[in-house]
Order: C-alpha cells, then structure tokens, then sequence
C-alpha cells in the first residue's frame, strides 16, 4: 500500500492466462484494459457526435418512457461562443470527478485539476471556456 495508492504483486495475464510477478507487464495489462474500454475503432474521432440517441429512444418506446417529461427539448439557437462556464461552476465541476480513477486521453486526473484550482484559479477558468469556445483544439 503506498498512501491510497495500491500495488500489485502478481496478476493474471489475460494472453497466457499465467501469473506474473512484472510490474512492467501489470501495468501494460491495465493500460490495455483501459485502452479497451475507451478506444473504439468504429468511433470517427472527427466526426461530430450525435445528438440524438437512436437506441436512447427506442428503449423509451420499448418501455413507454416519456423522454420528453424528463430531457425537455432544448433552444438549439444557442450559440456555442456565448457558453461559458463561471469560477463556481468549474469548482463544482472539478471536485464532483471521481477520485483516483484513470484520467481520459487528456492524461489531467482530478488532483491536478484541484491544484489548479487552488493555485491558478482564473488561467484554469479561462482555460476551460477558451475549450467550450474551441472544442477542435
């Protein structure tokens, strides 16, 4: 145990289905698991997503699940300059992420964030609406 950290001695490999005692090979077995669960090949990362989640309705139709009480349609003249996201806001935001979990392609996890936050509060939060501003950075 190293704080709230944890570390493993030994893991099964999923290719051999042996024991291994190499942390070299323990943490490729994880960033291969991770790599599963969040890389999809189908997906066109330039593609724009989706608005509107075909399976996300026909599931509602299956079981007669009104989507329209609880995700009321929204004012699409919203202009995406005009978003911005305000110091409390992004606090919230920020201390609301999961704690130690793996962080995204960003490689940012939440305590880098908080540190940010604590130290550079106003260049996180124009960092954060410059990316609402600019998403194809």
């Amino acid at each position: 145990n190293l704080g709230d950290k944890f570390r493993l001695s030994v893991i099964i490999n999923p290719a051999t289905e042996e024991p291994t005692h190499n942390q070299d090979k323990i943490l490729q077995i994880f960033k291969d698991h991770h790599s599963m669960k969040t890389d999809n090949p189908d997906v066109d990362k330039e593609a724009e997503p989706a608005l509107v989640s075909k399976k996300m309705h026909e599931l509602a139709e299956k079981y007669n699940f009104n989507l329209e009480r609880f995700f009321p349609p929204q004012d699409r003249g919203t202009n995406a300059n005009s978003i911005e996201i305000n110091k409390s806001g992004l606090e919230k935001l920020i201390k609301n992420l999961k704690n130690d979990t793996a962080p995204g392609k960003s490689g940012v996890d939440k305590y880098v964030l908080l540190w940010f936050l604590e130290f550079f509060p106003n260049i996180l939060l124009d960092l954060f609406n410059d990316l609402i501003s600019n998403p194809e950075w």
